[in-house]
């Protein structure tokens, strides 16, 4: 069973708990300080949303929506600490991920060619890929230090990158695959979510 718990408000107790049964949150269930709100029978309700009013009259929404999905959840129209739709989660989000690249890049960059992995090359990888991997990992970091310009660097370059990968795919003699789309994708979704929730909570300020 998965369970996750939300406070409602900032260093307040997480008086929210949500929990779910495998993949297809069977006995999606609400609960508020220990008392079931109510329950989301299947996946379609969950996907329109739901409201749960609380016992001060307050309203508490509830959503999975997005591709890939999200579980959204508001109170009174502002997302939950915590919640994927909260602008804080979704720039770790983009921090990770760009950590993530950083790792990957400089990783796969360097296999490439020490071991001389040819399908890797024909890909573009490289010392190249290697550079990109630390500058990853220096926007990555002041990202997290909400630097606005530093994530949109980030982004540009990620999706030039992905650009010449798929020209790098189109090469006669390369076999070409959907993964890597699919997984780009999701990529450039959270670093995007990651720009809007950085704008957001610069613009809270």
């Amino acid at each position: 069973m998965a369970s996750f718990s939300y406070a409602l408000v900032p260093d307040g107790p997480k008086c929210l708990l949500i929990s779910w049964e495998g993949i297809s949150k069977k006995d999606f269930t609400v609960k508020y300080n220990d008392a079931i709100l109510g329950v989301i029978n299947s996946d379609v309700e969950l996907q329109k949303g739901k409201e749960f009013q609380l016992p001060d009259e307050s309203i508490l929404h509830i959503q999975l929506k997005g591709i890939p999905r999200e579980l959204c959840i508001s109170h009174n129209g502002k997302p939950v600490i915590g919640s994927s739709n909260h602008p804080e989660e979704r720039l770790k989000g983009a921090v990770s991920l760009l950590y993530l690249l950083a790792i990957l890049n400089i990783v796969i960059g360097l296999l490439a060619e020490i071991f001389n992995i040819s399908i890797l090359k024909q890909l573009g990888l490289g010392y190249g890929s290697a550079v990109l991997g630390i500058i990853y990992g220096i926007l990555a970091f002041f990202t997290k230090r909400r630097s606005l310009p530093a994530l949109y660097i980030a982004f540009g370059i990620y999706i030039l990158d992905t650009i010449s990968m798929f020209a790098g795919m189109s090469q006669p003699g390369v076999n070409f695959s959907v993964a890597p789309f699919f997984v780009r994708y999701i990529f450039i979704y959270y670093l995007w979510k990651g720009i809007v929730g950085l704008k957001e909570l610069k613009a809270d300020k």
